[in-house]
């Protein structure tokens, strides 16, 4: 705490005429190299080669500056995100839900919202996509697109898959039933009847 009367800021000198001036607590520090309106109106004014020397020297500056509070200042950070995580880790959970069940619903949507072998469509969880196409097999599972891709990409890996659910998708892959699948107009693949 300061005496009354004392003064909080510090001195700086004045990076044109190099006068020492008093420059208050400020929380833009980086705005305050002038002592006057003056100098700062006559550095703007100087020859651009000046100006990027000066501009260079400042930033050479303000980078060690930036280093060194990042340094010690990173496990602050950290703890301090940490925190936020752990406090907000159920709001997180249930916006990242809703952003996942909008794409996937959408996604659904563009193979007419059901299983393509039985009808199925009470769970929109229980619906999966079949890669049938061989040439997009090495892509990413669109399921796994709906939590982190954007629902484009989504959509542009769907063009090779089929809409089953998930009795049917388990099946498949257990060789119980065989597909015989056909193109669809616009989207994806259908079962061949």
């Amino acid at each position: 705490m300061t005496a009354k009367g004392q003064r909080k800021g510090e001195t700086q000198t004045c990076e044109l005429c190099g006068i020492e001036f008093y420059r208050a607590p400020s929380k833009l520090p980086h705005l305050h190299h002038y002592c006057s309106r003056k100098c700062s109106s006559e550095a703007r004014s100087l020859p651009a080669e000046e100006k990027k020397a000066r501009q260079a020297k400042y930033t050479r500056e303000h980078a060690a500056l930036r280093k060194e509070y990042t340094r010690t200042h990173r496990e602050q950070t950290r703890a301090t995100l940490k925190k936020y995580q752990v406090e907000h880790r159920e709001e997180r959970r249930a916006r990242a839900d809703v952003v996942w069940r909008t794409k996937k619903q959408t996604a659904v949507d563009v193979f007419g919202g059901c299983c393509q072998r039985c009808g199925y469509s009470d769970s929109l969880s229980a619906l999966e996509f079949h890669h049938v196409d061989e040439d997009r097999e090495g892509g990413v599972i669109p399921s796994v697109m709906l939590r982190s891709g954007h629902i484009e990409d989504v959509l542009g890996q769907l063009d090779g898959c089929a809409l089953l659910c998930s009795n049917c998708h388990h099946s498949l892959h257990a060789d119980d039933w065989e597909a015989k699948w056909v193109k669809r107009e616009g989207w994806g693949w259908t079962l061949d009847d």
